[in-house]
């Protein structure tokens, strides 16, 4: 791995990353407001006190979203998440 040559190849591709950091913008924001919509809407507001039971209940969903969410951003965050699941 040569730091200088990735830096290289990229810096002569402006387009191609800001295309790759709206991607990752876009899918991980969606993933994370709907976190945030289930602990602070259902939670907070609608749960009655019981602060993380509607994160519980979605917990299911939000696992099958965060795989979709791996596999859509490639092979890199696919290793990131099979090392998180360890």
């Amino acid at each position: 791995y040569d730091p200088q040559a990735a830096a290289d190849f990229y810096n002569q591709r402006p387009i191609l990353v800001l295309k790759r950091i709206l991607k990752l913008a876009l899918l991980t924001g969606a993933f994370n407001t709907g976190i945030l919509f289930d602990w602070l809407v259902l939670g907070k507001l609608l749960g009655k006190g019981e602060d993380y039971s509607a994160l519980q209940n979605a917990e299911p969903r939000r696992a099958k979203e965060s795989l979709m969410l791996c596999q859509q951003l490639g092979p890199t965050f696919i290793k990131l998440g099979q090392a998180l699941s360890i």
